[in-house]
């Protein structure tokens, strides 16, 4: 799976590229930049979440005194990876790079 990109040249010390591992991008692979995307947005759905439903957040919280912070904070943690991900299925299903059922 993983070629040699560079081969030593016999004698010299100098590199070569092998041409038979080049990796040519694949239209059927996510780039970096849609799951940097994909996970902005699922911040900002997040964070306007998070703030309209804050109190009453808090107010199930508090009955954990101490750990009552931290249970936001993982609400929270929680609320973005279910939107991040949820999104990102969402952009995949969208660019035809994931099906939903037993169709063709």
């Amino acid at each position: 799976m993983w070629g040699r990109i560079y081969e030593p040249i016999q004698g010299g010390g100098q590199h070569r590229e092998d041409p038979e591992s080049r990796e040519v991008p694949d239209s059927d692979t996510v780039t970096p930049i849609e799951h940097y995307t994909c996970s902005l947005i699922g911040f900002v759905v997040m964070l306007v979440t998070g703030v309209a439903v804050y109190p009453a957040l808090a107010g199930a919280a508090e009955s954990l005194q101490m750990l009552s912070s931290t249970a936001i904070a993982f609400a929270l943690l929680l609320l973005w990876l279910v939107a991040w991900l949820s999104i990102e299925v969402a952009w995949e299903w969208r660019a035809g790079r994931v099906s939903f059922g037993g169709g063709e």
